[in-house]
């Protein structure tokens, strides 16, 4: 998948082995230190998401050159999100995904109830919530 994305780019043969190596290599010294770091095995994993998008965009204005440095840029950005705390403020801030959505859109009962029990003050039938998604 990886070489298949790199290739459909633009990237030679030789600047896609060179790419899946320096992916390889980057994911090598990553493992190797976070392991160490928190002494336990760790493992990295490259997008294979990503992958399959450059597979599928096809050749880009720019050609390699345009790709490496979008993939550079994005890397520094999600690093820069982590390290910079009003940037990591902001992604905290995101709120997260309802893992069951209502089937229902005119659910009342879903819509007004809290996100857990103990996060109301009705006293004692705060934990008359219906288990499950409705």
């Amino acid at each position: 998948m990886v070489l298949a994305g790199l290739g459909a780019v633009g990237a030679t043969d030789a600047q896609a082995a060179s790419g899946l190596m320096a992916l390889c290599v980057t994911q090598a010294i990553a493992m190797i230190y976070l392991s160490w770091r928190y002494r336990m095995p760790l493992t990295i994993a490259w997008s294979t998401p990503g992958a399959a998008l450059l597979a599928t965009q096809g050749y880009v204005d720019g050609g390699w050159p345009a790709a490496v440095g979008a993939f550079l840029v994005t890397g520094v950005l999600i690093i820069a999100c982590g390290l910079l705390r009003p940037l990591a403020r902001l992604v905290a801030a995101i709120p997260p995904r309802s893992r069951r959505p209502c089937s229902r859109a005119s659910c009342c009962r879903c819509a007004s109830r809290p996100s857990s029990p103990s996060s109301t003050s009705r006293g004692s039938s705060a934990g008359s919530w219906p288990s499950g998604s409705c």
